[in-house]
């Protein structure tokens, strides 16, 4: 069918031909430009939604798991635990789907298996936090979870106010110290 196509445009002049060529150049220009909005649209929600989730593991370490009691601490360590341990489970299930359904076919194997080890490395990202999140003053830590809590949620719970007032006043305290007399 092709060749019968391709053997009618030949016939016609070169006119309808440039014609014809200029018709599809365009379609396909359009069509590739349509794809590349699309594709980047979704790659800016993806990036929105990976910030988002680094911001909330951020939020979890500064707010729950360093720095401020026991029971707080047990808090974000079952939060972390049960986020890592979702990101394990779902890692295995994609695991098992390339086994079940994978057989011979390399490109569901390939899929699967790309899938479980972006699973895998989200489980472990909740597991180690990064290290610019552990060695803030306890006033810049502070001031950090207030700001993020500001920018998930909206607003900023008072207990962090008041100890990002309190570190604060204490940083402010240590910086200004009386002159040595000799």
């Amino acid at each position: 069918m092709l060749q019968r196509l391709f053997s009618y445009f030949s016939l016609t002049s070169p006119i309808i031909q440039g014609a014809i060529g200029s018709a599809l150049f365009w379609a396909a220009l359009t069509l590739l430009q349509s794809l590349g909005i699309m594709a980047r649209r979704a790659i800016g929600d993806t990036t929105a939604v990976l910030n988002r989730n680094r911001k909330i593991q951020e939020y979890v370490y500064r707010r729950f798991s360093s720095r401020e009691g026991l029971i707080n601490y047990v808090q974000g360590f079952q939060f972390t635990q049960s986020s890592a341990f979702r990101g394990l489970l779902s890692g295995l299930i994609f695991c098992c789907i390339a086994i079940l359904f994978g057989g011979s076919v390399r490109f569901i194997w390939g899929v699967c298996l790309i899938a479980a080890l972006v699973y895998f490395i989200s489980a472990l990202s909740w597991l180690s936090p990064s290290d610019a999140w552990k060695n803030d003053s306890l006033g810049a830590h502070w001031q950090r979870v207030a700001a993020l809590e500001q920018e998930l949620f909206g607003r900023v719970d008072e207990h962090t106010n008041n100890l990002a007032a309190k570190y604060a006043q204490e940083e402010a305290k240590k910086e200004v110290k009386p002159p040595a007399k000799d």
